[in-house]
């Protein structure tokens, strides 16, 4: 499914820098609407059809794995949001920082087990579910990070 995807990105990424390089449709809104909404549609659509293959192929394990990753993957980026708006609301940037750190950690373990050096997908689905745990428990302490932030500005 990820080379399906990697070449319907290449696909997607040609046609728009032919489509705005040589042609001057940002002038003619009603050919860039009918472009727009045609291009949409079509890879939209496509990737669904792509997509629900892959589904139908696939172990219902798997499928439900997956599931709980969005879930956690959700979580993630609720609390990162929070890192990065405290850190500008509090003026202390470390925040930002570890945000960004927390996003590295992340994503460098499902990308051991793209390129198979972690090759159990329960461990890196694991880790993810500590550090989703980790994000939850700092999203449920942020209303007291704030609290104090509002009582020092």
């Amino acid at each position: 499914m990820v080379d399906n995807l990697k070449i319907a990105f290449i696909i997607i990424s040609l046609i728009i820098s032919i489509v705005f390089k040589y042609t001057s449709i940002m002038h003619h809104p009603y050919a860039y609407i009918f472009y727009g909404a045609g291009a949409a549609a079509i890879f939209e659509e496509f990737g669904r059809l792509i997509g629900f293959k892959t589904i139908l192929n696939t172990p219902a394990y798997l499928f439900l794995l997956s599931g709980f990753e969005r879930l956690f993957a959700f979580t993630l980026q609720i609390a990162l949001s929070i890192l990065v708006f405290y850190s500008i609301k509090s003026g202390r940037y470390k925040f930002f920082l570890y945000a960004l750190l927390l996003h590295f950690s992340t994503d460098i373990f499902a990308a051991l087990y793209q390129v198979k050096v972690i090759k159990n997908l329960f461990a890196v689905e694991t880790i993810l579910f500590a550090i989703a745990v980790f994000s939850f428990l700092l999203i449920i302490k942020s209303k007291k990070m704030f609290e104090r932030t509002a009582q020092i500005i």
